[in-house]
């Protein structure tokens, strides 16, 4: 009985992790895309988990990255059709980057057979599980800040670094397995501190690719923000609460009158359904009118393209 309601809370605390990035971030259009989407994310591990008893975990690491590309897909939309696949792949990383993490440290405080205890198993899931929506809280109040197209060079390097360092870390893994088989059941790696050292490296790449990617993002909008306002010279803010939107961003981008109207009511932070009910429009008239604004700004969401008219 435990068991299951072990895995059920776990199962709806990492349900919440994927929900911040695919439900939250890039919020899938269309109704069986959502429903396509929130199954995915809420039965996903259970797929995963029977893949990793049935035919063993290199596989299924394969599948689990698989399953996140697939959600991915699900979310693409105008304006935002590349960072649902970079997070799909980001997100793998970073995940299984955690767990090893989470592992080596474990593996160093307990032994062998305190460690593959039941209750203990369990703690070390909940305690990764956590980081996992921590990570997910930092990349999705990072990212709804991006404005410009992320260049295929960055696009590498955020997901090549965790997935190098998860590379390293699982042939660590593989040699220090021998080291488990100690004859008198203890890890004798708290000696030579193998273990420290795996979680050590993991942890600082893992720190160091956040703040990589934390400053990309925020050099980003800053040189967005400069280009745009040298464009503009001299003209009047590109938006305020008084005038609205400048005629110059309209005659840049070529905003129809609807258009700005949803815009303008867009940056007072309301809702789609809140704009569709202040415009007197139906919801997914609103949503058209978004979907053709961020392809005209090249914005990757409302949030981009509200940092882009604010020049945050």
């Amino acid at each position: 009985m435990y068991n299951v309601f072990a895995e059920i809370f776990l199962n709806i605390l990492r349900f919440i992790a994927l929900y911040i990035i695919f439900g939250r971030l890039h919020r899938p259009k269309g109704k069986w895309k959502k429903l396509a989407a929130y199954a995915l994310m809420l039965f996903g591990y259970l797929i995963l988990d029977a893949s990793w008893w049935i035919i063993g975990n290199n596989t299924a690491n394969i599948i689990g990255i698989l399953l996140l590309l697939l959600l991915g897909l699900l979310c693409r939309r105008d304006g935002d059709r590349m960072l649902p696949i970079i997070s799909a792949f980001y997100v793998s990383a970073v995940f299984v980057m955690i767990a090893l993490i989470v592992n080596f440290y474990a593996f160093m405080l307990f032994d062998t057979s305190v460690f593959l205890d039941m209750f203990n198993s369990y703690v070390v899931d909940f305690i990764i599980t956590i980081l996992y929506i921590f990570w997910a809280v930092f990349y999705y109040f990072v990212s709804r800040k991006m404005t410009a197209s992320v260049p295929l060079s960055f696009s590498l390097l955020i997901t090549l670094m965790p997935f190098g360092a998860v590379g390293i870390g699982l042939v660590a893994i593989n040699n220090m397995n021998q080291l488990l088989q100690d004859e008198s059941g203890r890890i004798v790696a708290m000696e030579s501190g193998l273990f420290l050292y795996g979680g050590l490296f993991c942890t600082l790449i893992l720190i160091f690719n956040m703040c990589a990617y934390y400053l990309y993002v925020r050099f980003s909008v800053v040189h967005e923000s400069m280009r745009f306002a040298q464009e503009l010279n001299s003209t009047p803010p590109i938006w305020t609460a008084e005038n609205g939107l400048s005629p110059l961003f309209i005659e840049k981008y070529q905003i129809t009158p609807r258009e700005q109207q949803v815009i303008e009511i867009l940056l007072f932070g309301k809702t789609d359904k809140e704009i569709a009910m202040e415009l007197d429009l139906a919801v997914n008239t609103v949503q058209t009118h978004l979907k053709r604004v961020y392809k005209k700004t090249n914005a990757a969401g409302r949030f981009a393209l509200a940092s882009l008219v604010r020049g945050e």
